[in-house]
């Protein structure tokens, strides 16, 4: 992961979603070693290379039949499938409006 982190557009990526305090390169080299980070990844690993990732997939509105198989790359996978819908698909048309009953609104 530190090879990673240490490609200045990861980094540059990476700090824009971090509060004010932790966007140097030497604040998120320190919280990547933490053992509060190392934890929650693990965690978070645990998780993922398990029948858990599919239920994660679903509480994230993904359909969990999107990911070939269990682990980080099937969950990758649906992410991105994920997208790529969201992507091509077209937003949809407002409502129409219906026109007022009567006239009554036009005069007040």
């Amino acid at each position: 992961m530190s090879a990673v982190v240490a490609d200045p557009e990861v980094q540059a990526r990476l700090l824009e979603h971090l509060p004010d305090s932790l966007r140097s390169p030497q604040e998120v080299s320190e919280l990547l070693r933490s053992p509060q980070f190392q934890q929650a990844l693990d965690g978070i690993s645990q998780v993922l290379v398990g029948p858990q990732m599919y239920q994660v997939l679903q509480s994230m509105g993904i359909d969990p039949g999107s990911a070939p198989r269990p682990g980080l790359e099937g969950f990758y996978e649906a992410l991105i499938q994920h997208a790529a819908a969201r992507v091509a698909a077209p937003a949809p048309a407002p409502a129409p409006q219906s026109p007022p009953d009567d006239d009554s609104d036009l005069y007040d």
